[in-house]
């Protein structure tokens, strides 16, 4: 499907945007999808002028249900960084006052994709989808957006997941030596690996699981959650999972709490 772009500070595709350095760098260096500068994605270039507004129009969808899930994953990275919103709209030409604003995201988020979820009432009708970017600096309020979808339904409770339908925005740490896989029924190493997953009990059903052989001592496989709202001090989450474990050389599983103001602290069950 084709988006497109209005506004005078327009909405373009782009491949690994930098521009200066130091306090000045803005952009992503790589899309979302390949991970590679010679990937793809949209960008609002704030060089075209500051305190401006740049939309992007989606094509009409019509999925027949009431209510639909939006996933995409922005980037928004610089020190004057503006304000990314979408917008639900019946018709994309009537007055933004007849928008439904489904989401908004400001501030320098650091020099990451993160990824989005919301759940739009939509009812059965034709409806559009409509990403505003508002800059504010002139060279450091590059923003992004990659990796669009839309899909019939309401959006499942952030941070729960069971693997049936895909991987509910848990994403592999680009970091780590290693990555998670999602596999129906067997994992690769069939003499480890669960012959079933827990859900539905059966070949049929999906987990989440990691191919050891061919790795080195100490390499790691991470899996990263959606981000989730914090609570008030002392309350927490309540987290529950299952998870196999069998081999001779296995060495641990891990869970951590990663918080963007203050790093990694890592707690293992």
């Amino acid at each position: 499907m084709d988006f497109r772009s209005v506004s005078r500070n327009s909405v373009e595709p782009g491949r690994g945007l930098s521009t200066g350095s130091g306090s000045h760098y803005t952009g992503p260096t790589a899309d979302m999808t390949y991970r590679s500068a010679a990937g793809t994605y949209a960008y609002v270039d704030s060089r075209q002028g500051e305190y401006r507004r740049a939309r992007l129009i989606s094509p009409a969808y019509s999925l027949g249900s009431y209510s639909s899930c939006v996933r995409f994953h922005y980037h928004m990275f610089g020190v004057d960084m503006g304000r990314l919103s979408l917008f639900l709209a019946r018709d994309p030409a009537s007055d933004v006052s007849r928008w439904v604003l489904l989401a908004s995201h400001s501030g320098n988020k650091g020099n990451v994709w993160l990824p989005a979820e919301v759940t739009a009432v939509t009812g059965t009708g034709n409806f559009y989808l409509i990403f505003e970017g508002f800059t504010e600096g002139r060279v450091s309020s590059n923003m992004a957006i990659d990796e669009i979808s839309v899909e019939s339904g309401a959006c499942p409770n952030p941070g729960n997941c069971d693997f049936e339908h895909d991987e509910c925005m848990y994403e592999n740490d680009p970091n780590a030596e290693f990555n998670w896989n999602r596999v129906q029924g067997r994992g690769k190493n069939s003499l480890v690996s669960p012959q079933k997953d827990h859900t539905m009990g059966t070949i049929y059903g999906h987990f989440m699981d990691i191919e050891a052989l061919g790795q080195n001592e100490n390499d790691r496989a991470i899996l990263v959650s959606p981000e989730r709202p914090g609570t008030e001090r002392y309350r927490g989450h309540c987290v529950t999972f299952w998870y196999w474990m069998y081999g001779r050389d296995v060495d641990r599983l891990t869970v951590g709490v990663r918080s963007r103001t203050s790093g990694v602290n890592w707690t293992q069950p």
